[in-house]
């Protein structure tokens, strides 16, 4: 067998050991469950669709092999399919007549991912319409039972975590989804570029060209949070949470864009990202910001007053 066929056998092997050894105990970690896409783009981004399709069955079959059903399906759905569709997405390119490549939009693959959570969220609130008190309450009856099982806390402070976790948890969990995603992609990109394997440029992810439907899906959302109560006000404010993903990864793009044109930009980024991490607040701050630089393509301006920039690296 030609060594790059086996390619995808060992992206889709580490794939599903990285998911495999959280299970197993062996140093396993939830970090190697976030890496466990990693193998998978960095075949696709380096070896085309199909490699990358193969590497993806692989590590669906082995990890129903090794972990069972249920760990199977999750990883089916958290990883295989996301793996799908970025993969087929990224590299989906038209030769234009000056003889350059016109390639898929790294926003709308967000936007796509962030359907795709949406609709995963919604449907979980169906699933669970029949549940005493709708789906937050059966939110909150897993996260008592996660608290009780793995925590040694006095039913008082479970309360108080519960309290906490329950009103945004649906939301914070596929938004962490998004993020693990987008971070494995950005690494598998850099990596097959390093040893010159990558199939298209590197994005510039700075400028992230986001489709005009996910503003009013995200208003929507909204609308219904502001306006309904009950069930409906939950799932409404963990879609909206879900929806504005794209807009707050935009903002972060085009903060950097800006600190690009500080003295110190390293440290303005590392106040900015200090501040996202520890404050609510400055997250929907910078989702606010996103929005406003797509509503106003204050990109643009800034783009005309600085002059052209590359939009792509190879």
């Amino acid at each position: 067998m030609h060594p790059e066929k086996l390619i995808p056998i060992a992206g889709g092997a580490a794939s599903a050991a990285l998911t495999l050894s959280v299970l197993s105990g062996f140093g396993g970690t939830v970090v190697l469950a976030y890496l466990a896409l990693l193998p998978l783009f960095v075949v696709a981004f380096g070896w085309g669709i199909r490699a990358g399709q193969v590497a993806a069955l692989i590590g669906t079959a082995l990890t129903f092999a090794f972990g069972g059903l249920t760990v199977g399906l999750i990883y089916a759905g958290t990883t295989a399919v996301p793996a799908w569709l970025v993969n087929r997405q990224a590299l989906l390119g038209r030769k234009l007549p000056d003889g350059s490549a016109n390639w898929y939009p790294v926003g709308h693959i967000l936007c796509q991912l962030t359907a795709l959570g949406a609709i995963v969220t919604a449907a979980a609130a169906v699933v669970h319409i029949d549940v005493p008190g709708g789906f937050q309450a059966a939110v909150a009856g897993y996260v008592d039972r996660i608290l009780s099982a793995h925590f040694a806390l006095p039913p008082a402070d479970r309360q108080v975590v519960a309290a906490r976790l329950v009103p945004v948890l649906p939301g914070a969990t596929v938004m962490s989804w998004i993020v693990m995603i987008t971070i494995n992609a950005a690494l598998a990109q850099a990596l097959v570029v390093r040893t010159g394997k990558n199939r298209r440029p590197t994005p510039a992810y700075g400028s992230l060209d986001l489709p005009e439907w996910i503003s009013w899906v995200l208003v929507a959302a909204a609308a219904v949070t502001l306006f309904a109560g009950g069930t409906l006000e939950y799932v409404g404010r963990n879609l909206t949470m879900i929806l504005a993903m794209p807009f707050f990864l935009s903002g972060l793009g085009f903060i950097h864009v800006l600190a690009r044109q500080l003295a110190a930009p390293g440290l303005a980024l590392t106040i900015v990202y200090t501040i996202v991490v520890f404050s609510g607040w400055a997250v929907l701050a910078v989702a606010g910001l996103g929005m406003i630089e797509r509503w106003a393509d204050l990109r643009t301006r800034l783009a005309a007053r600085l002059g052209p920039s590359n939009e792509e690296e190879d």
